[in-house]
């Protein structure tokens, strides 16, 4: 098995130059707050574009926004059904069986959009070798793979997800966990290749059954930085980005935040990403505390937005449940909260440790007492932060460098392939 892994600095470069055409297909049924996944799949783009393959990406969201993301000289095919996606908004009530399945059907106008698209590029001679598809949906994940089989291209699947029942309100009856539970049971069997964020997800697609696996754990292609933080402001602002998930432990984060401004220490909290369920209800929990000015509550915002949100943030505050639903995510957006050159605390779960010092790269925590203390030390600690940033900044850079991992997803898709017969152009039709 390929693993692209870089642990306390060490890097895997791959120095042999491929020639290759990737087409990566990212389908997002509900809109794109956040931009976790479409980070990911900017990512994967980038990297592969700056590694010499030639790289084309069919983004199917809700809104034709996809214009506006930096693609950098990559070709963007952007298949938009502004009506039908309003249907496909992820929600609690949505989330049974009966009407999922209208949800699905109000989604195959753009899957047949998405298959005529590709089609018509693969006779009109630009057919690409290998397809990396973000979307863990099995419905679509098998749509994909046919597509794929009839034309004869490798399909590669992207892992980025592996949550428990209890991840969603309606546990094990969640049209999303059981459709997840069946995709990691069939894709991981029959795809050519299979791309995964974590060591965990790695392990589980090769107990599956999975030819082979490459751990692709983060690519950094943001390119803006903030070199130094500043002395001058009165309170220390850390930023979270959350949709108040179970395993975000947004609990034990406003516990460890409140024990500190009840001390007197000027600290603020800013929660960012929040769905209208948990918004509401840790809204609620925010004004029994009389907390309003200590922590501030923010729903979805726009990418203008959030980057003057982030821009503001003194450190970012990342936690995950220490479970199987925790260790197997790795948010796509790590790499960006290091490039502002500012403390980034995280839960000492999962891979990060792997690739991040404790308090010299980073600052890892496993509980609330650990967390209210490491906060304690850190407020109004300018030259302890600035350091901490600094070197994180410069970890990331090396560990996740999009050349490095560029060149070694080239190497892989380029194996994938080569084990697999191709048809001509003229073979290929479908009619």
């Amino acid at each position: 098995m390929l693993v692209v892994q870089n642990t306390k600095n060490k890097s895997v470069l791959p120095k042999e130059s491929v020639e290759l055409r990737v087409a990566i297909i990212g389908l997002f049924p509900w809109a794109l707050e956040g931009e976790g996944p479409a980070g990911r799949v900017r990512g994967f783009a980038s990297a592969l574009h700056e590694a010499g393959a030639k790289v084309s990406v069919y983004v199917v969201s809700n809104d034709d926004s996809s214009h506006r993301w930096d693609w950098r000289g990559v070709t963007i095919n952007s298949i938009a059904r502004g009506v039908a996606y309003r249907a496909g908004k992820k929600n609690d009530w949505q989330d049974f069986w009966p009407i999922s399945y209208f949800r699905k059907r109000a989604l195959s106008g753009s899957m047949d959009l998405l298959r005529k698209k590709l089609q018509y590029d693969c006779e009109a001679g630009d057919m690409p070798e290998v397809v990396i598809f973000y979307n863990q949906d099995i419905h679509y994940a098998l749509t994909i793979w046919l597509l794929c089989r009839r034309l004869g291209i490798s399909f590669i699947q992207q892992y980025a997800e592996r949550h428990k029942w209890d991840d969603y309100a309606n546990g094990w009856r969640s049209t999303y966990y059981c459709s997840e539970r069946l995709h990691y049971f069939v894709i991981p069997w029959i795809a050519d290749g299979g791309i995964v964020i974590s060591k965990l997800l790695k392990r589980h697609v090769d107990l599956v059954g999975a030819r082979r696996a490459l751990l692709v754990p983060l690519i950094n292609t943001d390119s803006q930085y903030r070199e130094t933080l500043s002395s001058s402001n009165d309170i220390w602002n850390l930023v979270c980005l959350s949709r108040g998930d179970r395993r975000d432990c947004l609990g034990m984060l406003l516990g460890a935040v409140l024990k500190i401004a009840r001390t007197g220490i000027k600290i603020r909290l800013t929660i960012v990403g929040l769905a209208q369920s948990a918004l509401t209800s840790y809204d609620i929990v925010i004004r029994r505390e009389v907390a309003c000015e200590v922590v501030r509550l923010r729903g979805f915002v726009a990418n203008a937005e959030l980057a003057s949100v982030l821009s503001e943030a003194a450190g970012f505050i990342l936690l995950r449940s220490a479970d199987k639903s925790g260790a197997a995510c790795l948010p796509s957006r790590v790499g960006e909260f290091f490039k502002y050159g500012v403390p980034v605390i995280m839960s000492r779960v999962g891979d990060m440790p792997d690739y991040f010092r404790d308090m010299r790269d980073a600052v890892f925590v496993g509980s609330e007492a650990e967390l209210t203390d490491r906060l304690r030390l850190l407020v109004g600690n300018f030259q302890a932060c600035a350091d901490i940033g600094a070197c994180g900044r410069e970890t990331a850079q090396k560990c996740f460098s999009p050349l490095v991992i560029g060149r070694a997803m080239t190497r892989y898709c380029a194996e994938v392939r080569n084990s697999k017969r191709r048809p001509s152009i003229a073979e290929a039709k479908l009619h």
